[in-house]
């Protein structure tokens, strides 16, 4: 679905993303490509920022730059998944938002805000806008923590509805945490992972 988009140049990602209007600003959404493994600067960034919100993700990620760069070959060879780069100027990101299409729907994932900013519900509704009019697909879910209020607050000002949620158990393996979906009685954490829906 989305491999016409990861382009070898920033410049060609440029052109075939997304641009809209915010405050009379320009926003670009910006699908990443192959380029993306030649700036160490920009994944250097995704990776201390990710690192910032572990607590929010179901797994943690540690400072390993070789880890991020195979994060993102194994999105660059999956013709169903994309990143895109919230821009407000020519290589000024400010954000990271994903889509993953899986079982006639698609799943947004790994948002994560790079520098401040106050457009990232516009942009993920612009994303939703686009991927509906390049195909037929008109049914959205994210998964979150139930501890991300910031999160879900997002998603519920778009129009996500609570759709399912599960029971988390978690270990500590290396220093660093991950969860596993569980039966209630062996969840160990007073919080749960969330699936939110939304049909456009």
């Amino acid at each position: 679905m989305f491999k016409n988009l990861k382009k070898d140049s920033i410049n060609e990602s440029f052109l075939a993303g997304v641009t809209f209007k915010y405050k009379k600003k320009n926003i670009y959404l910006v699908p990443v490509g192959l380029w993306i493994l030649r700036n160490n600067k920009l994944l250097k960034l995704i990776n201390k920022k990710r690192r910032l919100s572990n607590k929010f993700f179901m797994n943690d990620i540690s400072k390993n730059l070789a880890k991020t760069k195979n994060f993102f070959r194994d999105i660059l060879s999956n013709k169903n998944m994309c990143l895109f780069l919230i821009c407000s100027k020519h290589k000024s990101f400010k954000g990271l938002i994903g889509l993953n299409y899986v079982n006639q729907k698609i799943e947004i994932y790994f948002v994560l805000k790079l520098k401040k900013n106050s457009f990232m519900r516009t942009s993920l509704k612009n994303l939703i806008n686009f991927s509906s009019n390049r195909s037929t697909i008109k049914k959205f879910i994210v998964k979150v923590l139930s501890n991300n209020k910031r999160a879900k607050r997002l998603y519920y000002n778009l129009g996500f509805k609570n759709y399912k949620k599960y029971y988390l158990r978690k270990v500590k393996k290396n220093g660093l945490n991950s969860h596993f979906i569980c039966l209630k009685k062996l969840t160990n954490v007073n919080y749960f992972y969330e699936t939110l829906k939304f049909t456009n």
